[in-house]
């Protein structure tokens, strides 16, 4: 007898397809395969077909309201800043969900759309683009540019079917916000860059790296559009408690190899007590909203 020629189970074929670049209707494809048993005669052998039809997703003109844009560290809405994480939601967005990725950069330059996506400022009667990270049909991340007025704004989200209707967004300076990891504690890390959990809480007296964004200017200035290349400072350092007691504030600046992604080490007090403290940051008269860092001694 011979011996088979797939293992017994089966076997499975891979391959790629690139749709037409206009929409076709829908697609059909249809498969044969023979589950043979390898004795090289027609009998005990059987054929099997099936077919798959796909339908296109076309898209459908982007639907924006006041209110559903708010801070992507936070989902919470309120004043945003330059070179600042924003997240819209909506409907009709895009048809696919994805975050950017390596192919999407050209010479470390951020990607202005992603699958025909993207999200239109207006401010002095002109539009300008900004830099998106992450759509879907209901949500759509974006990065504000470094260098972006502190004026009146509009957005809107733009797909291949149109444009949202125009939602006014306030801006300011500075407009610090941390990034949270289950809706209160904020996204930290101890200094050897494993990140606190509450199982490996912050000690007191510890210096801690905190994440935000929109904590404003750096020294030197970002380059609107790039990944930050090195590191740079915060012009204004912010001012941080920790259960309510004043933290000093080591060093702050922007995360190199990232984009809007603000590296500040914070040093916890000494006499700090046990449980999860309120950490806040404050930059003038901008204030974060209050997150929670687990402390045990």
């Amino acid at each position: 007898m011979a011996p088979n020629l797939v293992p017994q189970g089966g076997a499975t074929f891979q391959f790629d397809w690139t749709p037409p670049a206009t929409n076709a209707g829908p697609v059909t494809f249809f498969v044969a395969g023979n589950a043979a048993n390898g004795d090289r005669n027609f009998t005990g052998d059987l054929i099997y077909t099936s077919s798959l039809q796909l339908t296109p997703a076309v898209p459908a003109a982007p639907s924006v309201t006041a209110g559903n844009i708010v801070n992507a560290a936070t989902t919470l809405a309120g004043p945003v800043a330059p070179n600042s994480w924003v997240t819209i939601y909506g409907s009709n967005l895009g048809v696919t969900t994805r975050s950017w990725a390596d192919s999407d950069f050209l010479d470390g330059a951020l990607p202005s759309s992603l699958d025909g996506v993207s999200v239109v400022l207006t401010l002095f009667g002109a539009p300008r683009l900004t830099y998106v990270g992450y759509v879907s049909p209901t949500q759509v991340n974006f990065l504000l540019p470094s260098d972006l007025s502190v004026t009146a704004t509009t957005v809107q989200v733009r797909n291949p079917a149109g444009m949202s209707t125009a939602v006014p967004i306030t801006t300011q300076a500075n407009a610090p916000q941390l990034f949270i990891t289950d809706g209160r504690h904020v996204l930290c890390a101890h200094s050897n860059g494993a990140f606190l959990t509450s199982t490996t809480p912050a000690a007191p007296g510890e210096t801690i790296v905190v994440y935000g964004t929109g904590l404003g200017a750096t020294n030197p200035a970002q380059v609107p559009g790039q990944v930050a290349a090195a590191p740079a400072s915060l012009v204004t350092l912010p001012q941080v408690t920790i259960g309510g007691a004043a933290a000093t504030v080591a060093c702050a600046g922007i995360v190199p190899g990232s984009a809007g992604l603000y590296q500040i080490n914070v040093r916890v007090p000494s006499d700090a007590v046990n449980g999860d403290l309120p950490l806040i940051f404050q930059l003038g008269t901008a204030s974060s909203a209050s997150t929670l860092v687990t402390v045990q001694k």
